[in-house]
């Protein structure tokens, strides 16, 4: 987990993918890298706020796919 404010946004660039607001959850690829997965996102969400979550649940859902995704690529 990472706390981050507006002063976040220079030092890390590669965790805007669709802009700069915030509460946010990402989903982070577990190599030395790093990288957002963008394509874990809240499954119940609005399209322009995809990493925002509303409910526990929106949350879980979203884990348990970066698990069974994690799974696959094993």
């Amino acid at each position: 987990m990472i706390k981050c404010g507006d002063e976040c946004a220079s030092r890390r660039d590669g965790y805007f993918p669709d802009g700069q607001y915030f509460p946010r959850i990402f989903i982070v690829d577990p190599d030395p890298l790093k990288l957002v997965q963008t394509a874990l996102t809240n499954f119940g969400g609005r399209p322009e706020y995809k990493f925002f979550y509303s409910t526990a649940e929106e949350v879980v859902e979203t884990m348990r796919r970066a698990l069974e995704r994690q799974h696959l690529e094993l």
